[in-house]
């Protein structure tokens, strides 16, 4: 068997060995405090809701409880705070570093709280495969309770070390590579923030003739438009060869749009009153309990086909595609297709096309439409190299820990 990692550092060779995690750090468990103990401020109970993937919250709604009512040693930054059960196991055995806090602060009941010599070495060694083959045989099945953790199982486990001084050159590595993580996540939070913002301000509401915040050099009253003047439905029926292959989308309110269904033979669709789309088309769902999901049409979704339960339509030349993009995802998009004729009834919905052309929707002219998208497809773009970077650093961060370690 090898004892080796694939990827070290230079200078080191000897053998790691092996020993029980007991060995590398001293696990606690956590308090379950009643409804009496809590309090609007006192000590704070860390929870499952403060590791999100592998970075650690302090969180706005976090519980905070009498001193009298804590009966454990309090956690230190440097600490590993595990979840030890959690309704969704999926959630089960996901941990974090302490960072950031300065206040008295506990764990609680249905968390575990390890505390190492070295901790950004075992943290990170909990993100390799032998931690997953644990938590996969102890917590998901084999031998555990489905959505619990035991300490004793997790004491008990055999782990691959080597020297002090090579943990701590590997914890350094993962210390750089969370808080670069943390930094990107940190911006990409910020970004959001700033576009709900500037969402919220940049479109009139409540009535208004005009946004609360505008270009320079624009003053003009936006115009109450009917989307039957804006948008028109079309209908490009398809008829589709048993032996193509067609991309089916749909459209979710939660998924940002447009979401392929994948690629499927024309044998295999059923229903074919199926329609093609174009990049830049607006797609709305007609079905129940999803009306008011929309979204535009990508270039990558050319040609796909959607099935009638979908109301196709182009824009014409009073608004541009830019602008039809950011204006489908505000809340008063949702309120028109959704709450505001068709009640709140959900199982009796029906989606009346002649009623939807009748809508209006306030618009600026072309030249503030223009205006408007570009700078939100800044910001967009912002977002997008944000988040790629991320992407990168955490596959990175995999790739290590499935390299670094035994």
């Amino acid at each position: 068997m090898v004892n080796n990692p694939n990827i070290r550092f230079a200078g080191f060779a000897d053998d790691w060995v092996q020993c029980e995690f007991s060995n590398l750090a001293k696990v606690r468990r956590g308090l379950t405090y009643k409804p009496s103990d809590v309090r609007d401020y006192g000590i704070r109970v860390l929870r499952s809701s403060n590791i999100a993937e592998d970075t650690f919250l302090i969180k706005s709604d976090d519980v905070f409880v009498n001193k009298e009512a804590v009966k454990i040693d309090k956690v230190k930054n440097g600490d590993i705070l595990i979840t030890s059960a959690n309704g969704s196991s999926r959630l089960v055995g996901k941990h974090a570093l302490i960072k950031g806090v300065n206040d008295d602060t506990v764990h609680g009941g249905f968390m575990l709280v390890a505390r190492a010599k070295n901790p950004e070495f075992v943290n990170a060694t909990m993100s390799s495969s032998w931690y997953s083959k644990f938590i996969n045989n102890f917590v998901s099945g084999g031998n555990g309770a489905i959505g619990n953790l035991s300490k004793s199982n997790l004491e008990d486990q055999k782990v691959y070390v080597p020297s002090e001084k090579e943990q701590q050159k590997i914890g350094s590595v993962f210390s750089t590579l969370d808080h670069k993580i943390g930094l990107e996540e940190r911006q990409i939070s910020l970004l959001k923030d700033l576009k709900k913002g500037y969402l919220q301000k940049m479109f009139p509401k409540n009535g208004a003739k005009v946004p609360e915040l505008r270009f320079a050099g624009f003053a003009d009253d936006w115009e109450e438009r009917k989307l039957g003047e804006l948008l028109t439905a079309i209908k490009r029926p398809i008829k589709m060869q048993d032996d193509d292959t067609y991309q089916l989308v749909t459209v979710k309110r939660r998924n940002e749009g447009i979401v392929s269904r994948g690629l499927f033979k024309g044998s295999q669709i059923l229903v074919k009153n199926y329609f093609e789309l174009h990049a830049g088309d607006y797609l709305i769902s007609k079905r129940q309990v999803v009306h008011g999901a929309n979204g535009i049409v990508p270039k990558d979704m050319e040609g796909a086909i959607v099935s009638n339960e979908y109301l196709v339509s182009v824009g014409n030349k009073n608004i541009t595609t830019d602008f039809l993009t950011i204006i489908s995802k505000l809340p008063i998009m949702y309120k028109m297709f959704f709450l505001s004729s068709y009640g709140i009834d959900i199982e009796k919905l029906v989606f009346n096309v002649n009623d939807w052309k009748k809508r209006e929707i306030s618009i600026p002219s072309l030249q503030e439409q223009n205006r408007i998208s570009s700078f939100f497809k800044q910001l967009d773009n912002a977002l997008t190299l944000h988040q790629r970077k991320l992407d990168l650093l955490k596959d990175l961060k995999k790739g290590l820990s499935q390299q670094m370690f035994v």
